[in-house]
């Protein structure tokens, strides 16, 4: 399954729908979305997914 889609919203921004899934005592499917100015690098995605992943794990 995806982790991320990455959409054009207008000129200048860009749209990204995490989406994070089997996390404990979370509903089954999560999606949250994140705004840039600017169309994000993989690496972008990745970091804000893993902060995302992480900031929903910690006990």
């Amino acid at each position: 399954m995806e982790k991320w889609k990455i959409e054009r919203i207008d000129r200048t921004r860009w749209l990204v729908e995490l989406y994070l899934n089997n996390i404990p005592r979370m509903p089954s499917k999560i999606t949250l979305t994140k705004v840039y100015t600017h169309k994000p690098t993989e690496k972008e995605v990745q970091c804000a997914y893993d902060e995302w992943q992480s900031g929903l794990t910690k006990k």
